[in-house]
Protein backbone atom coordinates (compact mmCIF):
# COMPACT_ATOMS: atom_id res chain seq x y z
CA UNK A 1 0.00 0.00 0.00
CA UNK A 2 2.65 2.12 0.79
CA UNK A 3 4.46 1.44 -2.34
CA UNK A 4 1.48 2.61 -4.11
CA UNK A 5 0.82 5.49 -2.57
CA UNK A 6 4.41 6.82 -3.17
CA UNK A 7 3.84 5.85 -6.87
CA UNK A 8 0.10 8.01 -6.56
CA UNK A 9 -1.97 4.57 -7.41
CA UNK A 10 -3.34 5.70 -3.91
CA UNK A 11 -4.55 8.47 -2.43
CA UNK A 12 -5.31 7.24 1.30
CA UNK A 13 -2.92 4.81 3.03
CA UNK A 14 -3.91 3.87 7.07
CA UNK A 15 -6.92 4.16 9.23
CA UNK A 16 -9.73 2.99 8.23
CA UNK A 17 -8.31 0.75 5.27
CA UNK A 18 -5.19 -0.41 6.73
CA UNK A 19 -2.17 0.40 9.16
CA UNK A 20 0.52 2.35 9.07
CA UNK A 21 3.46 0.58 9.85
CA UNK A 22 5.36 2.06 12.88
CA UNK A 23 8.55 2.63 11.05
CA UNK A 24 7.03 4.66 8.09
CA UNK A 25 5.49 7.18 10.72
CA UNK A 26 8.31 9.51 11.29
CA UNK A 27 9.09 9.35 7.45
CA UNK A 28 5.84 10.52 6.83
CA UNK A 29 5.85 13.18 9.60
CA UNK A 30 8.75 14.64 8.10
CA UNK A 31 7.26 14.81 4.61
CA UNK A 32 4.63 16.73 6.51
CA UNK A 33 2.42 14.15 4.40
CA UNK A 34 1.07 12.87 7.62
CA UNK A 35 -2.97 13.93 8.66
CA UNK A 36 -3.85 12.74 12.35
CA UNK A 37 -7.20 12.71 13.67
CA UNK A 38 -8.45 11.59 16.85
CA UNK A 39 -10.56 8.28 16.55
CA UNK A 40 -12.86 7.58 19.84
CA UNK A 41 -10.95 4.36 20.64
CA UNK A 42 -8.71 2.90 23.57
CA UNK A 43 -5.88 -0.07 24.13
CA UNK A 44 -6.59 -1.32 27.18
CA UNK A 45 -5.14 -5.12 29.26
CA UNK A 46 -8.00 -7.38 30.10
CA UNK A 47 -7.02 -9.27 33.92
CA UNK A 48 -7.99 -12.46 34.13
CA UNK A 49 -9.94 -11.88 38.06
CA UNK A 50 -10.00 -15.92 38.34
CA UNK A 51 -6.10 -16.71 38.31
CA UNK A 52 -3.58 -15.54 40.94
CA UNK A 53 -2.17 -12.99 41.22
CA UNK A 54 -4.59 -11.13 39.25
CA UNK A 55 -7.17 -11.84 41.42
CA UNK A 56 -5.68 -9.10 44.03
CA UNK A 57 -6.92 -5.53 42.75
CA UNK A 58 -3.93 -4.13 44.32
CA UNK A 59 -1.42 -6.45 41.77
CA UNK A 60 -3.85 -5.02 39.25
CA UNK A 61 -3.65 -1.72 39.82
CA UNK A 62 -0.18 -2.42 40.30
CA UNK A 63 0.12 -3.12 36.89
CA UNK A 64 -2.03 -0.38 35.14
CA UNK A 65 0.01 2.18 37.76
CA UNK A 66 3.57 1.06 36.40
CA UNK A 67 2.59 1.39 32.79
CA UNK A 68 3.84 4.69 31.21
CA UNK A 69 1.41 5.10 28.62
CA UNK A 70 3.44 8.97 27.58
CA UNK A 71 6.35 6.86 26.76
CA UNK A 72 4.08 4.32 24.83
CA UNK A 73 3.11 7.12 22.81
CA UNK A 74 6.08 8.92 21.82
CA UNK A 75 8.45 5.98 21.47
CA UNK A 76 6.48 3.24 20.68
CA UNK A 77 2.86 3.97 18.47
CA UNK A 78 3.89 7.52 17.28
CA UNK A 79 0.50 8.27 16.16
CA UNK A 80 0.34 11.44 18.87
CA UNK A 81 -2.26 9.50 20.46
CA UNK A 82 -3.76 10.78 23.95
CA UNK A 83 -3.18 8.87 26.94
CA UNK A 84 -5.75 7.29 28.31
CA UNK A 85 -6.63 6.38 31.57
CA UNK A 86 -9.67 4.54 31.30
CA UNK A 87 -12.04 2.96 29.14
CA UNK A 88 -13.59 5.59 27.64
CA UNK A 89 -11.35 7.45 25.30
CA UNK A 90 -10.27 10.71 26.27
CA UNK A 91 -11.56 12.53 23.09
CA UNK A 92 -15.23 11.82 24.28
CA UNK A 93 -14.66 14.67 27.54
CA UNK A 94 -16.57 12.39 29.61
CA UNK A 95 -13.71 13.02 32.50
CA UNK A 96 -11.53 15.72 32.40
CA UNK A 97 -9.21 14.89 34.89
CA UNK A 98 -7.25 11.51 34.91
CA UNK A 99 -8.42 8.60 37.00
CA UNK A 100 -4.84 7.56 38.09
CA UNK A 101 -1.54 9.29 37.43
CA UNK A 102 0.20 7.89 34.30
CA UNK A 103 3.61 6.09 35.53
CA UNK A 104 3.08 6.13 39.43
CA UNK A 105 6.07 3.69 40.26
CA UNK A 106 5.96 4.06 44.03
CA UNK A 107 2.52 3.71 44.35
CA UNK A 108 3.05 0.54 41.77
CA UNK A 109 6.27 -0.90 43.87
CA UNK A 110 4.46 -0.47 47.42
CA UNK A 111 1.08 -1.91 46.15
CA UNK A 112 2.95 -4.79 44.39
CA UNK A 113 4.57 -5.36 47.43
CA UNK A 114 1.54 -5.32 49.60
CA UNK A 115 -0.41 -7.61 47.12
CA UNK A 116 2.14 -9.88 47.12
CA UNK A 117 2.31 -9.93 50.55
CA UNK A 118 -1.36 -10.40 51.33
CA UNK A 119 -1.29 -13.61 49.04
CA UNK A 120 1.45 -14.80 50.36
CA UNK A 121 3.64 -15.36 47.34
CA UNK A 122 7.06 -14.44 45.97
CA UNK A 123 7.33 -12.15 43.29
CA UNK A 124 8.77 -14.69 40.93
CA UNK A 125 5.03 -15.59 40.47
CA UNK A 126 4.43 -12.69 38.41
CA UNK A 127 7.29 -14.46 35.92
CA UNK A 128 4.70 -17.13 35.07
CA UNK A 129 2.49 -14.55 34.07
CA UNK A 130 1.89 -14.72 29.87
CA UNK A 131 0.63 -11.54 28.47
CA UNK A 132 -1.45 -12.29 25.37
CA UNK A 133 -2.20 -9.95 22.30
CA UNK A 134 -3.21 -10.49 18.41
CA UNK A 135 -0.32 -10.69 16.19
CA UNK A 136 0.48 -7.14 14.71
CA UNK A 137 3.14 -5.19 14.59
CA UNK A 138 2.12 -2.60 16.87
CA UNK A 139 0.93 -4.70 19.46
CA UNK A 140 3.81 -6.70 19.62
CA UNK A 141 5.71 -3.50 20.32
CA UNK A 142 3.38 -2.54 23.00
CA UNK A 143 4.12 -5.72 24.80
CA UNK A 144 7.49 -5.27 24.66
CA UNK A 145 7.51 -2.00 26.09
CA UNK A 146 4.58 -3.14 28.87
CA UNK A 147 6.84 -5.98 29.58
CA UNK A 148 10.10 -3.33 30.27
CA UNK A 149 8.35 -0.90 32.13
CA UNK A 150 7.52 -3.80 34.53
CA UNK A 151 10.88 -5.19 34.53
CA UNK A 152 11.86 -1.53 35.52
CA UNK A 153 9.06 -1.37 38.28
CA UNK A 154 9.03 -4.39 39.51
CA UNK A 155 12.24 -6.76 38.61
CA UNK A 156 9.96 -9.50 36.88
CA UNK A 157 9.72 -10.51 33.29
CA UNK A 158 6.85 -11.53 31.92
CA UNK A 159 6.34 -13.71 28.79
CA UNK A 160 4.90 -12.50 25.57
CA UNK A 161 2.58 -14.53 23.33
CA UNK A 162 1.28 -13.20 19.79
CA UNK A 163 -1.48 -14.94 18.28
CA UNK A 164 -3.64 -14.61 15.40
CA UNK A 165 -7.26 -13.38 15.45
CA UNK A 166 -9.08 -16.35 15.62
CA UNK A 167 -7.06 -18.10 18.50
CA UNK A 168 -7.64 -14.37 20.59
CA UNK A 169 -11.44 -14.51 19.79
CA UNK A 170 -11.08 -17.81 21.22
CA UNK A 171 -8.73 -17.28 24.22
CA UNK A 172 -11.15 -13.96 25.30
CA UNK A 173 -14.70 -16.06 25.16
CA UNK A 174 -13.03 -19.06 27.26
CA UNK A 175 -11.08 -16.42 29.16
CA UNK A 176 -8.12 -18.79 28.85
CA UNK A 177 -5.56 -16.39 29.22
CA UNK A 178 -3.72 -14.13 32.12
CA UNK A 179 -3.07 -10.93 30.97
CA UNK A 180 -4.87 -9.89 27.09
CA UNK A 181 -4.25 -6.77 25.38
CA UNK A 182 -7.57 -5.63 24.18
CA UNK A 183 -9.10 -2.59 21.79
CA UNK A 184 -11.99 -0.50 21.99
Amino acid sequence: AFLMYEKKELDWIGSPFSIVPVDLLKVLKQRDSLNIKEALATYFLRCNTEKTPFNHPKIRKALALAANRQEIVEHVTQGNQRVATGLVPPSMGLCNEPYFKDGDLATARQLFAEGLEELHLPKEIVEKTTLTYRASERSHLIAQALQQQWFVAFGVRIKLEAVEGKVYMDRISKQDYQLIASDW
